[in-house]
């Protein structure tokens, strides 16, 4: 069985209101190179949670 199966593709029309912390990495030419660069998206651990983002660095990316 294909691990596609089962799948249903939504959208949610959810709004909720909150500051998000989070940090953004970009290459030095990001802006500049016209390069196709993937998004990276990085969940960090639960003992990272809260509102401290620095705490992200220890263990996140680019480490």
């Amino acid at each position: 069985m294909p691990a596609t199966a089962g799948q249903t593709a939504l959208t949610s029309n959810a709004s909720i209101k909150n500051d998000l912390n989070y940090l953004l990495y970009k290459p030095a030419d990001y802006d500049i190179s016209g390069t196709t660069y993937p998004l990276v998206v990085w969940l960090h651990g639960g003992d990272q949670g809260g509102r401290d983002v620095e705490k992200v660095r220890t263990s996140g990316l680019p480490k």
